[in-house]
């Protein structure tokens, strides 16, 4: 049956309207380590890909860095608490404002909706990063778990859609909140397109010079605490033979586990070989650390995805990494992976890379393709549009 002309009016109406997607975008501008790293790189360019969306971004305060710049551009209309009141703004008040500004979806990029979200006017999907707080609760302080927990299991029970950051994030998800799975997509990660670019050998001299590193080294990137099995790293190297006992470095925010670890290089003799950078910020920096690494190491048990794997290989640097929770799923088939209780296992592996150039040539170059076909941040930004779309029914 033919259109009506009021019926076509409607339509042209319809399509000219721009739907309005809101983010918890507190992390975007307040948070410059892994959930921010996270949350800038999946929006960014999202307007420019998408026009016929209005992309809003709820934050209960900014921090104005050059990486949040982008996001203080025109593509983006940034909100912050419409009272003085920010403590308890994005568990609660965040949801008169959204109601107010006619958000059709709400995206919590970090594993936690509004208590008090209307459902019933507003589609919902929640990130899911991982339930740390649940497989090591030791790690954490009894408030931090309780608040945690609360959160994430609120927004598993009331999202409209849940999106894992890789399989192993949906199965736990699925195992401690009794979640079906098929409210569950995998939605993975990429990183910084920084990585992605070949430094000159002059520059990545400099930055070693920077840091008063040295030319050859061993290298671990990420936090320094008990959950990432820095004491089995230290075991495994004052295992190798002492001509690849070139230094490690260990790049990462202090912290009072370090001591723990300097006792341990300590007793084997080892700590004029250990090196620590504290203060390392910019992406650039940080990417010819990578480049410039023999191998990157990340011997952590548990990863709700694992994106320094994925900053090693497109830095084309050998990896090797535990055979344990996502990270196989963040290194691909090729990639170097030992059991995180046996130290010897690591050793071994590190002696292989070393002795055998053209086997380390060949991973490296395996784990990049894998990590360019399944981790490109537009592929990624495409699938995400599609699940709004598919909420939004259109």
């Amino acid at each position: 049956m033919p259109f009506t002309g009021l019926q076509i009016q409607y339509q042209v109406i319809r399509t000219r309207m721009k739907l309005k997607i809101g983010f918890d975008a507190k992390r975007v501008f307040n948070n410059f380590t892994g959930l921010g790293n996270y949350s800038r790189n999946l929006l960014q360019d999202l307007p420019s890909k998408n026009p016929d969306f209005e992309f809003h971004l709820y934050t209960p305060s900014i921090n104005r860095e050059l990486s949040t710049n982008y996001f203080h551009s025109d593509l983006f209309k940034v909100h912050l608490p419409s009272n003085a009141i920010k403590i308890a703004w994005r568990s609660y008040g965040i949801s008169n404002d959204l109601i107010k500004d006619e958000i059709n979806l709400y995206h919590g990029l970090s594993n936690e909706i509004p208590f008090n979200f209307p459902k019933n006017k507003i589609k919902s999907i929640v990130t899911i990063h991982d339930l740390i707080f649940k497989i090591y609760p030791n790690t954490y302080p009894f408030i931090d778990r309780l608040i945690y927990n609360l959160k994430s299991k609120y927004a598993c029970k009331h999202a409209d859609l849940i999106l894992a950051c890789s399989e192993s994030s949906k199965n736990d998800i699925c195992q401690y909140y009794a979640t079906n799975p098929d409210k569950i997509k995998v939605l993975y990660q990429s990183c910084n397109p920084e990585f992605k670019i070949e430094k000159n050998s002059a520059y990545k001299k400099s930055i070693l010079n920077k840091y008063k590193l040295p030319n050859q080294y061993y290298l671990y990137v990420g936090s320094i605490e008990q959950r990432k099995n820095l004491l089995i790293l230290i075991d495994a190297y004052s295992q190798l033979p002492n001509d690849l006992k070139i230094p490690l470095v260990i790049v990462g925010r202090n912290s009072a586990f370090k001591q723990e670890l300097l006792n341990k290089a300590t007793n084997y003799k080892i700590l004029n070989q250990i090196v620590f950078v504290h203060d390392l910020k910019s992406v650039q920096e940080l990417s010819a650390v990578y480049q410039a690494a023999e191998i990157f190491i990340y011997p952590s048990r548990y990863e709700g995805f694992g994106i320094p794997i994925l900053e090693a290989a497109f830095s084309k640097t050998a990896i090797i990494t535990s055979n344990s929770s996502s990270l196989p799923e963040a290194g691909g088939p090729d990639c170097n992976y030992f059991n995180p209780d046996k130290s010897d296992e690591l050793s071994l592996q590190i002696e292989k890379l070393v002795s055998d150039p053209e086997f380390k040539k060949t991973s490296i170059e395996k784990t990049y393709m894998y990590a360019e076909l399944h981790f490109n941040n537009s592929t990624i930004q495409d699938q995400l549009i599609q699940y709004y779309k598919n909420l939004l029914e259109i």
